[in-house]
């Protein structure tokens, strides 16, 4: 079952790691499921009327990565309506999505996390 708080500052007493967010965007919504053993942390933005989605938790991820955040493999998957990048920093795995028109936004939001320019594998 989700907890949902109204500040990092609340769920942050639920999580066994230190989350890594971007500092130019306001969350709309927070939640920790489950509150216990292994948290994964989800955080909601609201950025140009789209909704994107920014998951931590601690994990591995067994993945072919098909980009890059400067040296971290990242994984980007689509579909018809959406966009997934996923990569694993310090034992954490950070997962993004959102609407396809959102795909710069999440770009950003990835860039600002691992402090890494994004290349897409081929460019």
């Amino acid at each position: 079952m989700a907890k949902h708080f109204e500040t990092m500052e609340q769920a942050r007493k639920y999580l066994n790691f230190k989350e890594v967010l971007p500092t130019n965007y306001i969350p709309i919504y927070i939640s920790v499921s489950p509150p216990s053993n292994n948290p994964c942390l989800t955080v909601v933005y609201l950025i140009n009327n789209k909704r994107i989605i920014l998951s931590e938790w601690v994990g591995n991820l067994e993945f072919n990565p098909n980009a890059k955040m400067g040296n971290i493999n990242v994984l980007i998957v689509e579909n018809s309506s959406v966009i997934f990048i996923k990569w694993v920093k310090d034992n954490l795995v950070y997962e993004i999505c959102g609407e396809k028109q959102s795909l710069n936004d999440i770009i950003r939001i990835a860039e600002e996390i691992t402090k890494a320019k994004f290349i897409l594998q081929g460019e």
